[in-house]
């Protein structure tokens, strides 16, 4: 009986596990989503982030290196994504 029981507990604990990590990455594909819808009406918007415009005086001297290390600092981006928002700029 014993045996069953930690049977039955080990795969609750996958399951559990599993739907989990659905869940945070369903959160973090959603997350992404608004992030970029508004980076999207702020730019329709024509408004300016007082960090971009560093940004875009690092890459106007060239520092195209220095402001994606900013950018991944300051915003949390991987390197991908700091990358990106660079090129978006």
């Amino acid at each position: 009986m014993s045996a069953m029981s930690d049977l039955f507990m080990m795969m609750w604990t996958i399951i559990i596990i599993f739907a989990m990590s659905v869940f945070f990455r369903i959160v973090f594909i959603r997350q992404k989503f608004t992030i970029d819808m508004l980076r999207i009406i702020v730019k329709g918007m024509e408004l300016k982030n007082p960090i971009d415009i560093e940004l875009q005086k690092l890459l106007a001297q060239g520092e195209r290196k220095r402001a994606i290390k900013m950018a991944q600092k300051i915003y949390g981006f991987t390197p991908q994504e700091a990358e990106d928002h660079i090129n978006s700029l």
